[in-house]
């Protein structure tokens, strides 16, 4: 284990395992020579228990399960199980007795829709690659490379070419499924290429650790979390959905999402996610959407603490919280470019923060950029919920770039809900790269705004200064504080 708690890779290799007494698989019978059904001799050879060398070969295997503890060690990518179909849709390995393993062996899933190894037992382990798992209508939801319903499991696994061939889950078949009540789970490296989901993990399960997650060409999220608690090293996510999708708890060093994407996190019902900096860039022309999201589902997530943010991105918006209610959203150190050039991009809503009680924004610098004419001179706002109820919140040390690149009009930037007497707003600007000039958030050169109307509800404090665009566009002061105060037009 290092300082961080992730477990070190075992320096032990196969060949030195072959000459520790163990028994060789065919010994048992199997014959590995892509051909003949070894399930027989495999099942044999699991029966007899203690440490099993699967030399270099190609074994046929139907379904196996562990009578007794065992250890499976082969050559690596030169050591293949091949599934073999099956009316049965048990996975090819099963280990449920504890300290069971099984190391360097290669799968293939040969489009059985079945999962390649399930750790049922404590403390069993897994170290694989896979490939060719497929999903059709009747697998099981949970097909993967590696399933883990057991407790103080370890495991890795390189996945290539895990694709959905009809099943009605989209993130099905996944590299790894953590679930049951599977509780301090410990993963080195989840790493697909040509897959189509990362790691899930259940809603019933308890702590895990996992060191990295490496998804390349996905089709579906990256990591999904249902439920319990993830302490994650590294995410690395180059695919088509959201990159995190989170309903438990979640802490995690570094996120890097590049090219195409529904957004880099999405939260729904989560309760304390804390991201350390997450890397968001464009490649090839293909960008995520947004950078965070509340999902559709979302009634009430916890918080969401982001300590660091690099993004180049040309998104649709570059945050939208506004779906059910977060308590908490901290962002910090935020420096972003955002080219508006896609005609489906929302300036209105460039930076939604409608469903966030409590905000703390601090230190952000913003260039946002016009590259097609479409979005020129247009307003991006930031959103604030306007109920002066809200918690405490601070946005603070903002800068705003607002560019052009072909000659157009540069747009202007509003802050929308500031005026709350539980905001603290110092350093807010905005400024255009043709001028040059500063101004402040708002209308008219004025920090505070609200969406609507006067207000109708609420605590306010004399002096508060708004701006209204109902019934229409004007300049309105309390002159008297209270519920909700007398309000006069400037």
């Amino acid at each position: 284990m290092d300082r961080r708690g992730f477990f070190k890779r075992s320096a032990l290799g196969p060949l030195a395992l072959q000459t520790a007494a163990a028994t060789d698989v065919r010994d048992f019978g199997a014959i590995g020579d892509g051909r003949t059904d070894d399930t027989d001799a495999f099942q044999r050879a699991l029966n007899h228990g203690g440490l099993i060398w699967v030399p270099a070969g190609e074994y046929l295997v139907g379904s196996v399960v562990s009578t007794r503890p065992v250890g499976l060690v082969g050559a690596h990518r030169l050591s293949v199980i091949r599934l073999s179909g099956t009316d049965s849709r048990e996975p090819g390995v099963l280990l449920r007795h504890q300290g069971s393993f099984i190391r360097s062996i290669h799968f293939h899933g040969n489009q059985a829709g079945r999962s390649c190894v399930a750790l049922t037992g404590s403390r069993c382990s897994a170290h694989i690659s896979a490939e060719g798992v497929t999903a059709d209508p009747g697998a099981p939801v949970s097909t993967s490379g590696i399933v883990v319903t057991g407790m103080d499991c370890e495991f890795s696994i390189e996945a290539e070419t895990f694709l959905n061939t009809g099943h009605g889950n989209d993130s099905t078949p996944r590299v790894v499924t953590v679930q049951g009540r599977a509780d301090r789970y410990r993963g080195s490296v989840v790493r697909g290429v040509g897959v189509t989901s990362g790691l899930v993990v259940g809603a019933q399960t308890g702590h895990g650790r996992v060191e990295s997650i490496e998804m390349y060409e996905a089709e579906d999220n990256g990591l999904y979390l249902l439920g319990g608690r993830l302490t994650l090293g590294r995410l690395e996510y180059h695919g088509k959905e959201e990159a995190l999708v989170v309903k438990g708890d979640l802490s995690a060093s570094t996120v890097s999402v590049r090219g195409e994407g529904i957004c880099a996190v999405g939260l729904e019902n989560a309760g304390r996610v804390w991201i350390g900096r997450l890397d968001v860039h464009t490649v090839d022309g293909q960008s995520v959407g947004v950078l965070w999201r509340t999902r559709a589902g979302n009634e009430r997530s916890t918080e969401l603490v982001i300590d660091s943010v690099v993004a180049d991105v040309e998104p649709i918006a570059l945050g939208s919280l506004q779906n059910g209610m977060v308590e908490r959203v901290a962002i910090r150190d935020l420096v972003a470019r955002c080219v508006f050039g896609r005609r489906d991009a929302l300036p209105s809503r460039f930076l939604d923060f409608r469903g966030v009680r409590s905000i703390d924004i601090s230190n952000w610098s913003v260039a946002i950029v016009d590259s097609g004419s479409h979005h020129e001179d247009r307003i991006y706002q930031a959103l604030f919920a306007t109920d002066p109820g809200d918690g405490r919140s601070r946005w603070i040390d903002v800068q705003v770039m607002m560019e052009v690149v072909d000659e157009g009009v540069p747009g202007s930037f509003r802050a929308v809900g500031l005026a709350n007497p539980g905001r603290a707003v110092r350093g807010a600007e905005w400024q255009t790269n043709v001028g040059p000039y500063v101004r402040e958030y708002g209308y008219n050169g004025g920090i505070q705004d609200s969406a609507n109307a006067v207000p109708a509800s609420g605590m306010w404090q004399k002096g508060t200064a708004l701006t209204v665009v109902t019934p229409s566009l004007a300049r309105v002061v309390c002159v008297e504080s209270g519920r909700p105060g007398v309000w006069e037009r400037l």
